[in-house]
């Protein structure tokens, strides 16, 4: 009966000491599959990821929800890539041409609106950026159209 309990112990002690490393091995995972352009499988691993990482690390959640962010962009999946931009940018991920891939997906997602806020934002920072120019014009007319 001991033995048993002892073994449950040692059990639950390497469940939680698996699951509590902050998603570091799905991290490494995805990089690897992205390297290799698998983005589908990486964006999973990724996604897994971002999930474990506590809202406190900010900087972290950041980081992952870019990888995720730009794995989803590749596959042309722009309604993912969309939400996982937003995340990036809610957690201060440093690049701003988070601004212009997050309008490019909402432009792709009929959300000109916001679209255009975006690529203004973006524009701000990158005014030399003819696509955002385009961009913008084209999340205009849309809306326009509509």
């Amino acid at each position: 009966m001991r033995k048993y309990l002892i073994n449950i112990i040692i059990l639950l002690l390497v469940v939680f000491i698996a699951t509590s490393c902050n998603g570091s091995k799905a991290i490494k995972k995805g990089d690897q599959l992205a390297a290799i352009c698998e983005y589908f499988e990486a964006a999973k691993q990724y996604k897994r990821a971002y999930s474990k990482i506590p809202a406190k690390e900010k900087k972290k959640r950041g980081i992952v929800a870019w990888k995720m962010a730009e794995c989803y962009r590749k596959i042309h999946n722009s309604q993912r890539a969309a939400g996982a931009y937003q995340n990036a940018l809610r957690y201060k991920y440093p690049d701003s041409l988070a601004y212009r891939y997050l309008a490019d997906a909402q432009l792709k997602n009929g959300e000109y609106k916001a679209a255009i806020k975006n690529y203004t934002t973006y524009l701000e920072l990158a005014p030399n950026d003819r696509m955002a120019h385009i961009g913008l014009q084209t999340a205009k007319q849309s809306q326009e159209w509509n």
